[in-house]
């Protein structure tokens, strides 16, 4: 049996501290404690699309860290099955509170078929980050955008695969490296690190609903 991965603890760990300042902020902002314009200052508008980056990364080095060369269909479908049901509750919760901005491609929307499209890569995992990078850099430098579904409406969380399938390409050459065997040395600090590593999809759900209460509760006072 395989230990835990400290790579992977570290980036899952930094892409959830990263979302909870997040949405504390935006959270602030929408009942008016604070004022940001998240799409027109540099700060803000790169801070999502940093912790997805995060995100997607450490999902390939996990992918290839978990399976290696050969996949563990049971674990694997396991994981997909809770990524889609937690996909499916965002949509429908957010299509109630939020009818205008419901997310129906989102973050874990977006985990969920980057899993499946990652596997048959797997063999090619050391060297798939070439291709995590070619896909990554025209968008990033804005001399093409991929073209994806899209509603009507202007989702609150909108990932399409691409080019988010990119820094999965990378964690996947990350995962295959010597350096994702590398451990957290045993403290309480790291042993916090892996239990919120461990438990970030609950978090993921939960975070949220939480830190709108939490701020509802101090506009209240």
């Amino acid at each position: 049996m395989k230990s835990r991965s400290g790579l992977v603890d570290l980036l899952r760990f930094t892409a959830i501290v990263l979302m909870i300042i997040f949405h504390f902020s935006f959270d602030l902002n929408a009942f008016h404690l604070i004022k940001i314009d998240f799409f027109k200052e540099p700060f803000w508008y790169g801070l999502p699309r940093l912790i997805v980056s995060l995100f997607m990364t450490s999902m390939g080095a996990s992918l290839f860290f978990s399976h290696g060369k050969k996949i563990k269909w049971p674990s694997f479908n396991k994981r997909l099955i809770q990524l889609i049901v937690c996909a499916v509750v965002i949509s429908l919760s957010t299509y109630f509170i939020f009818p205008n901005n419901w997310i129906y491609f989102g973050t874990l929307h977006s985990i969920a078929v980057c899993s499946i499209l990652a596997l048959p890569f797997l063999r090619w995992a050391r060297w798939i980050g070439v291709l995590g990078l070619l896909i990554i850099i025209p968008h990033l430098s804005g001399i093409y955008s991929y073209p994806f579904w899209s509603m009507a409406h202007k989702s609150m969380d909108y990932i399409p695969p691409l080019p988010w399938l990119g820094f999965v390409f990378i964690g996947m050459s990350l995962g295959s490296s010597p350096y994702s065997k590398w451990a957290l040395p045993q403290n309480g600090f790291n042993s916090f690190i892996t239990k919120v590593s461990n438990h970030s999809l609950i978090i993921y759900l939960l975070h949220q609903p939480l830190l709108w209460g939490l701020v509802w509760l101090i506009s209240r006072i």
